[in-house]
């Protein structure tokens, strides 16, 4: 019985990492344009879309959701091996990325930067930042319930 209660929960759980996966991506592409239309609304200098890290943390987490979800209704060693290893790099990758955005958000305005670019980043960032916090704990408990469940 406690089983099924833990796969079922490790597959709610995978579908809340995906979403959060498209989330990331989503906020990034946010940051990439405003970074792209610099001359029309002033420039935002963000070390989290430098890294990359919207994107590969998006895809890093929507796989590792999607593996959660394939290993929950199986009794398949390697799915579980697997969701374990890609739950743990979402969580690494996650709290790489929160040092990265509370540099954004930390960011100072400076006079010749654009007063409302830089607030709308900082904003952004720490939906961002809302968002890999928010993972960090989801990848923790997957990766629980992945271990309870065997």
């Amino acid at each position: 019985m406690a089983n099924e209660q833990y796969k079922r929960r490790a597959k709610t759980l995978g579908a809340v990492q995906i979403m959060i996966g498209f989330a990331c991506i989503g906020s990034g592409i946010i940051l990439a344009l405003m970074n792209h239309v610099s001359e029309y609304i002033g420039n935002f200098a963000s070390m989290t879309l430098i890294a990359g890290y919207p994107f590969w943390s998006g895809v890093s987490f929507i796989i590792s959701g999607s593996i959660s979800i394939s290993a929950s209704p199986t009794d398949s060693y390697l799915l579980y091996r697997s969701s374990q290893a890609m739950n743990s790099v979402s969580a690494i990758i996650s709290l790489i990325g929160l040092g990265l955005l509370g540099h954004d958000v930390s960011i100072k305005v400076v006079l010749t930067e654009d007063y409302g670019a830089v607030v709308l980043g900082i904003g952004i960032s720490a939906i961002l930042m809302i968002f890999s916090f928010l993972e960090f704990f989801v990848a923790f408990v997957v990766f629980y319930f992945v271990i309870k469940s065997n």
